[in-house]
């Protein structure tokens, strides 16, 4: 039946405004109600969950080092090359206190700054000024400037670690291929 030509429409022609029989129309209309409640509720959700985490974060206070946290700062800052650095880093990692120091500042600085703020730490090298947070009044500017210079060095001394212990590796991989050959 084509009785103005909503036989032929089918569902489609409620949606677009023609009436049908069966009241699927109607319901379609709640459905998409509930559809763009249930999207106000997601980003209210969203934007409260967002707001709660950052408020979490500003609340994250970070640990001054200990002497011995300082000291250990200094030589893999005064290491000339990444060598040198990676070697500084064996002795730090094997004092334990001094080491769980260094994750516990290195943790507090992931969870004020996230890892944007961090990427932004090591992208400016730690140069003064540069790293820029919204939460951080600008005569905080110094201590910002601190922490990333710390962070800067205990990440590029993770990293001259491993590839220290990587040469290592494969220096003894080689001298056991030598070995095999002779």
């Amino acid at each position: 039946m084509m009785a103005g030509g909503t036989e032929l429409l089918g569902d489609a022609a409620h949606v677009h405004g023609v009436p049908d029989q069966h009241g699927i129309g109607e319901q379609a209309e709640a459905a998409g109600i509930v559809h763009d409640l249930l999207v106000v509720i997601a980003r209210r959700y969203t934007y409260r969950t967002c707001v709660e985490a950052q408020r979490a974060a500003y609340a994250t206070g970070i640990p001054h080092l200990s002497a011995a946290g300082e000291a250990a700062i200094g030589a893999m800052t005064a290491a000339k090359d990444d060598r040198v650095r990676g070697e500084a880093w064996r002795p730090v990692q094997a004092d334990e206190q001094v080491a769980g120091e260094l994750r516990v500042f290195a943790a507090a600085v992931e969870r004020r700054f996230g890892d944007a703020g961090v990427r932004q730490m090591l992208r400016a090298g730690g140069r003064p000024g540069a790293v820029i947070a919204a939460s951080v009044s600008p005569g905080q500017q110094s201590a910002v400037d601190r922490v990333a210079s710390v962070t800067v060095t205990i990440k590029a001394a993770e990293r001259a670690a491993a590839a220290v212990a990587q040469r290592h590796a494969e220096s003894d991989r080689q001298g056991q291929r030598r070995g095999l050959w002779i």
